[in-house]
C-alpha cells in the first residue's frame, strides 16, 4: 500500500474542509451580507449577543452603523471586531468568498496559485491588500475551530464505512468525492 506524503497530508484537510462547504457554494449559500452576518452572530453568540469587554447581555444595535453598543459599559464594537476580520474594509461575505477561494485552490492543489498577485488579478484590488488578506486567510484557516472557518464549512464529512481515514485509500476517496462536487458545483 502506498504511503502519504506529507504534502498529500496537508491536502487531506483541505479536500476535506472543501467537501465541507456548502454543496451549491458559499456564493449562492451566503447570497448577501445580511446572510453571512447573521451566520456570524449565530456562532460567536449561540446563547445570544454579549458585550466583547464586560460581557453584559444588554445590546442595543446601530443599524446605520452596522454596530453594536452596550448598555452596560457604553462599549461599541462591530462584529468583526476582536476577529481576523477586525479593521478591513472587506465585507463578511467577501471574506467568505475569499475563504472557500481559498480552501478550493489548496484542496486541489493549486496553491501555487494563491499568490498576492493572483488574489489581486481576480479580486481587482491593489498587490499589497490581497497579499494582507492572503495571508490573515492561511494563519486563520490554519485552526480547526477558527469562527471563519467553522462559518463557511457547514456540512458534516460523510465517510464511507469502508474506507480507513488517513491512508492511501481514504486520500483517493476524498480527491474522487472533491472532483465530483467540484463539477456540480460548476454545472449548478
Amino acid at each position: 500500500m502506498r504511503q502519504l506524503s506529507d504534502r498529500d497530508r496537508e491536502r487531506l484537510r483541505w479536500m476535506q474542509l472543501y467537501l465541507r462547504l456548502p454543496a451549491c457554494g458559499v456564493a449562492a449559500y451566503f447570497p448577501d451580507d445580511a446572510s453571512c452576518e447573521q451566520r456570524m452572530v449565530e456562532l460567536r453568540w449561540p446563547e445570544g449577543m454579549h458585550c466583547i469587554r464586560c460581557d453584559a447581555d444588554r445590546i442595543k444595535t446601530c443599524h446605520t452603523r452596522k454596530t453594536f453598543r452596550c448598555k452596560e459599559c457604553a462599549h461599541e464594537f462591530s462584529l468583526k471586531a476582536n476577529t481576523v476580520m477586525f479593521r478591513s474594509r472587506h465585507t463578511i461575505r467577501d471574506w467568505f468568498l475569499a475563504a472557500e477561494e481559498h480552501i478550493t485552490l489548496h484542496a486541489f492543489g493549486q496553491d501555487h496559485l494563491d499568490t498576492g498577485h493572483s488574489m489581486a488579478d481576480r479580486h481587482c484590488v491593489a498587490y499589497t491588500t490581497a497579499y494582507r488578506l492572503r495571508v490573515k486567510l492561511a494563519c486563520e484557516l490554519a485552526h480547526d475551530h477558527s469562527l471563519l472557518l467553522t462559518s463557511i464549512c457547514i456540512s458534516e464529512l460523510q465517510v464511507p464505512q469502508d474506507v480507513v481515514q488517513n491512508d492511501f485509500d481514504f486520500y483517493v476517496w476524498l480527491l474522487d468525492t472533491c472532483v465530483t462536487q467540484r463539477q456540480m458545483r460548476r454545472q449548478g
